[in-house]
Parts: structure tokens; C-alpha cells; sequence
């Protein structure tokens, strides 16, 4: 069961454009606290119970296999969600027939389950 919104990756192919807008004008601060394992920063809430943020992937993070940089709601690269009842989540990914990835545990956390799935569309 989904309990809550961890994070939203999205692609730039203009980093001082997304990194301004996002700062600036929504008001996010730039997350020194997240390991920089890919090219792009992470951006959060300036409140204290903000946990969802936003990772913006640069350079080649932000490329598809063409070498472009989506734009728009293509951009999106993928959602992060919270949730309870790790092994029902599979299963049920499983029978609706989703190809999971797999990637279980998390590289910066070992307490952290995780599921990889690609959106139905």
C-alpha cells in the first residue's frame, strides 16, 4: 500500500534554468545531504516535515538512448513512492504482470526495501 511520495526524478538539459526555477521561485533548497552517485542535485522542501524531494539529472543521467534530453512531461524520469507490505507490493506488481528490477535494497540505506517497476504506459 502506497503511504507517501519519496521523491520525483525528472531530466534537464538546462541546468542553471531548472536549478533557478526550482531554488528561486518554488522556494526548495538544494539537499547537501544526499551522496552524489549520479550528475544532476537533489532539492527539498525548506520545511522540517518535507521529505519528498526532487532529483534533477544533468549531463548524461539526463540522456534517453538516443543521446536527447526529454523535455516536458517527458522528463519525467521516474516516481519514488513510500510504502507498506514490501513482499504483497511485489506480488502484486508480479501479477499484474510488471517486469521488476532487481535492485531490493537500497544502496545508501540496507533498511530500505525497494521495488523497481516501469508505469503500465
Amino acid at each position: 500500500m502506497i503511504t507517501g511520495l519519496n521523491h520525483i526524478a525528472m531530466r534537464t538539459g538546462n541546468t542553471p534554468v531548472m536549478r533557478n526555477f526550482y531554488k528561486h521561485v518554488l522556494g526548495l533548497d538544494i539537499d547537501r545531504r544526499r551522496p552524489d552517485h549520479f550528475a544532476g542535485f537533489h532539492l527539498r522542501p525548506q520545511v522540517p516535515y518535507g521529505n519528498a524531494i526532487v532529483h534533477v539529472m544533468t549531463g548524461r543521467d539526463a540522456e534517453v538512448d538516443d543521446g536527447s534530453v526529454p523535455t516536458e512531461s517527458g522528463a519525467i524520469h521516474h516516481l519514488a513512492f513510500y510504502a507498506e507490505g514490501f513482499e504483497q507490493t511485489r506480488a502484486a506488481l508480479k501479477q499484474y504482470g510488471m517486469g521488476l528490477d532487481p535492485r531490493d535494497r537500497s544502496w545508501f540505506d540496507p533498511t530500505l526495501y525497494r521495488v523497481f517497476a516501469q508505469s503500465p504506459d
